[in-house]
């Protein structure tokens, strides 16, 4: 979890090919600093390459001579002390995701009003939610998030048309080409090996071009003829998005993506959505990634929906109260029955308060986590490395910072609990 990484820790431990590295600091500061330590790695590693190659030019060229062998004695010794820098591995295997689509649908990708999803049949028809009126622009990334039960994932088959389901007016934009993704791969048939699953809907592809796809997901070699009831829950998932990027939907309605990927998968996912130009209609429990990909955050209740024009940290920074919420009007007895379960308005207001805290913690740990980047990156430097004193007051402002952030972090964690 990315986002509790975020806002939790001060120091992340990376084993990577059996060597431990330490980084201070939260995920995404782990991120930066890993791949700022390889590209100064690498520049070092490519110096003390040439620096070897210029030593060994001057060894074979001046080893026989007697009035240059004695010095090229001393420098075979220099580089056979020479504490060799190790090559970072600069490339790992990682997925592939790209979705692109071949034509524009008009503004109005999605309009919905009044609609209600409900489960079950009959007298054990039950309502999840209603009073749902939503609008799609194209090239707008939405994200639905709210309570279990409340019916999101069922809300995304109903605009699908999968399931049946009660509105006043339900229209999709011309030119409008959908790309569906569900959580349990239910699009995809268990019996069918992985290759077939690609071939059988594009039987144009040669098999070549089906393996490269596969490939591009991870999915190569026998793995390919496998069934994908046998695979395991990532590797469907990857399936899936593969059969996707073949659709070219130029409208990609996801449920939970990231539910099956590992990190380095979550992220080559997010950074494809992320530069994909299309419209996303996702639903997602994934806080990262809710806070690096839609342009709106949608809330549902029971009762209707609240949108908040901003990423999840902007959520959080702007969210209301449900009993703010719009619903329905009721009678004057039900009013009054729900009025005795209505929170004080000093409770809401203490609340909203603890809210405002919790951001603003947040903020302050992310700018104390900066700033101990920063400093660090200034020790570095050898101008201040050679310089004692300015090490040690640089190391003293860092713990200053450390320990203000552990507090910062306390209070953050007794609010949230506070606050649930």
């Amino acid at each position: 979890d990315r986002y509790f990484l975020d806002h939790l820790v001060g120091k992340v431990w990376e084993v990577e090919r059996t060597i431990l590295t330490e980084y201070n600091g939260n995920y995404s500061s782990y991120v930066k600093q890993k791949k700022e330590r390889v590209e100064r790695q690498l520049k070092e590693y490519e110096l003390q390459q040439a620096q070897i190659a210029h030593m060994e030019d001057y060894i074979a060229r001046n080893l026989v001579r007697a009035t240059t062998s004695k010095m090229a004695k001393s420098r075979r010794a220099q580089l056979e002390h020479i504490e060799r820098i190790e090559k970072p591995q600069l490339w790992s295997k990682k997925a592939s995701f790209t979705f692109d689509y071949d034509e524009e649908p008009v503004k109005d990708v999605l309009h919905a009003e009044g609609m209600a999803i409900s489960v079950g049949l009959a007298e054990n028809r039950k309502t999840l939610c209603q009073n749902l009126d939503i609008d799609v622009l194209r090239g707008e990334k939405i994200a639905f998030i709210g309570p279990n039960g409340v019916g999101k994932s069922s809300l995304l088959k109903a605009l699908m048309g999968m399931i049946p389901s009660e509105y006043k007016r339900l229209d999709w934009g011309r030119k409008v080409k959908v790309s569906y993704y569900d959580q349990e791969n239910r699009q995809l048939s268990p019996e069918k090996r992985a290759i077939d699953e690609i071939w059988d809907r594009f039987p144009s592809m040669v098999e070549t071009d089906v393996r490269n796809i596969l490939g591009r997901v991870l999915l190569s070699g026998e793995d390919v003829y496998k069934e994908v009831g046998q695979l395991s829950g990532g590797e469907r998932a990857k399936v899936a998005f593969a059969v996707m990027m073949l659709e070219r939907g130029n409208v990609l309605i996801m449920d939970e993506p990231t539910n099956h990927l590992d990190i380095a998968s979550k992220e080559m996912l997010e950074d494809a959505l992320a530069s994909f130009t299309g419209t996303l209609i996702m639903v997602s429990h994934d806080r990262y990634m809710l806070n690096k990909i839609p342009t709106k955050i949608i809330e549902m209740h029971a009762n209707g929906i609240e949108i908040y024009n901003g990423r999840y940290d902007y959520y959080l920074e702007h969210k209301r109260e449900p009993a703010e919420v719009k619903a329905p009007a009721k009678s004057e007895a039900s009013k009054e029955n729900s009025q005795k379960y209505h929170r004080s308005k000093q409770e809401r207001a203490h609340q909203v308060a603890v809210q405002k805290r919790i951001a603003l913690l947040e903020k302050l740990i992310e700018e104390g986590e900066t700033r101990i980047e920063e400093l660090s990156a200034q020790m570095a430097e050898p101008d201040i490395a050679a310089d004692y004193q300015k090490v040690d007051e640089i190391c003293k402002t860092i713990e200053e910072i450390k320990s203000q952030n552990e507090a910062y972090s306390e209070e953050w964690l007794e609010l949230c609990e506070e606050a649930n």
